[in-house]
């Protein structure tokens, strides 16, 4: 199977008053941001975590030994498997009922709903801070806590670039570094297929890069890019090209200045 494992043995942080300490976690996300993001941010509670890259992964872990995880970090957008099918096979096929916190760049009161219907038992927008997400993963520390809660994060307070790294990185040059390295090799890779797409008019390509990318800005603080492509996203709401165009080239020279910075940075 293609996903890592890390047992984390480390103090737990006071807030948590050791609640979550030995819990066995499964995250299921293919960007390999988020999945550094968590790392960190979990590094240093005492968790047992273990990543797989997409639904199929993850549903394969559980057909192999259903009772070894307490909790289920759930990515919405995958290849191979989403989110929305695995908890659909995780609770009608497989009969289990372990706590599922939904994790997604959408904020949509609708999306919301969905998981809800599913059988998630919680919903984390992107970006987030680590305290949302302890707080997240807390509300589930005991086993005896099974009712659904109907709440949703908000998203992360704007930042400027290198304040946010520090903020993410907790003073960590070398996983800071890391992260930039990630960001970088995706991130330029990934504008190169946005303005690709824009140009053959594939919006369906451009739409889901889109996508992807609004996470890694969204983590990074970048708000102005962020906000392009939420709106690139959303494809269908633009009545013409021309400003399909626009916004791309926007983008592209918001993208550019910041990979300039960070390359300088690292």
């Amino acid at each position: 199977l293609n996903f890592s494992e890390e047992k984390i043995t480390n103090s737990v942080t006071e807030n948590i008053n050791g609640y979550i300490k030995g819990m066995k976690i499964l995250l299921i996300e293919d960007n390999q941001l988020n999945q550094l993001l968590v790392k960190k941010f979990l590094g240093k509670e005492g968790i047992s975590l273990t990543i797989a890259e997409n639904g199929k992964l993850g549903v394969d872990l559980f057909e192999a030994d259903p009772t070894k995880f307490d909790l289920v970090l759930m990515d919405l957008q995958m290849p191979v498997m989403n989110g929305y099918e695995a908890t659909k096979h995780i609770r009608k096929e497989m009969k289990i009922d372990i706590p599922i916190i939904a994790m997604t760049a959408h904020s949509l009161v609708g999306e919301q709903k969905k998981c809800f219907d599913l059988g998630m038992n919680e919903y984390i927008s992107k970006p987030y801070t680590k305290k949302e997400l302890m707080d997240k993963i807390g509300m589930f520390s005991s086993k005896t806590i099974t009712s659904k809660k109907k709440g949703a994060s908000k998203t992360g307070e704007d930042n400027k670039l290198f304040e946010n790294l520090r903020e993410l990185g907790d003073g960590n040059e070398e996983f800071i570094k890391e992260m930039i390295t990630i960001f970088l090799r995706n991130g330029q890779n990934d504008m190169k297929l946005l303005v690709e797409a824009s140009k053959k008019g594939n919006k369906v390509e451009l739409s889901e890069v889109a996508h992807k990318l609004k996470t890694s800005f969204g983590m990074f603080g970048i708000d102005k890019a962020y906000d392009l492509v939420s709106k690139l996203e959303m494809i269908d709401n633009y009545k013409d090209n021309g400003s399909i165009l626009a916004d791309v080239e926007s983008l592209k020279k918001c993208s550019d200045e910041v990979f300039k910075q960070l390359k300088n940075y690292a």
